[in-house]
């Protein structure tokens, strides 16, 4: 199935992670927090390639 990201869902999830990585000592968001409303399918894979290196990093983080 795919599901559609409306703004206020993905400013309330940005809002979450990004307050996940400022406890990292990271200001840098995963996704964009506003003016986004995008299949998440489509999203996902335009931006595969960032997203994977930024959670990779961000995996290596958490298990420090």
């Amino acid at each position: 199935y795919t599901k559609t990201i409306n703004a206020s869902t993905l400013i309330r999830d940005s809002q979450l992670l990004l307050a996940r990585l400022k406890d990292l000592q990271d200001n840098k968001v995963l996704f964009p927090s506003d003016k986004f409303n995008q299949d998440l399918s489509t999203y996902i894979a335009s931006n595969y390639d960032k997203l994977s290196t930024k959670i990779a990093k961000k995996a290596d983080k958490v298990k420090k």
